[in-house]
């Protein structure tokens, strides 16, 4: 991860490789990689100004982008899943999307 202030505003640069798999508990195991990505994150105190918030925590950003290869999913069969693609029934998609939930 890196940390950067551009025009008074805040970014945090992400790039991470989250647990794979399709079987019941990989999602539970990405969920993790998450949280203790964001848990363990510190960045050093250097470059401090008096009056400016520097942002120590990845949470503590303006604006967080988070890159790699993050394994989420959608949970249908693939048949399922092409069905409503052909449909465009994106609300049953969305609500299948291992991110949103």
């Amino acid at each position: 991860s890196v940390s950067m202030t551009l025009h008074q505003t805040s970014f945090c640069f992400i790039c991470s490789h989250l647990a794979s798999g399709e079987k019941e508990g990989d999602e539970l195991r990405r969920n993790s990689d998450v949280l203790e990505i964001l848990r363990a994150t510190q960045f050093p105190r250097i470059c401090r100004r008096a009056g400016q918030r520097i942002p120590e925590k990845i949470i503590d950003h303006d604006r967080v982008i988070w890159l790699g290869d993050l394994n989420y999913r959608i949970s249908l069969s693939y048949e399922d899943t092409k069905k409503l693609l052909t449909e465009n029934n994106w609300d049953a998609l969305f609500q299948k999307d291992q991110v949103s939930t």
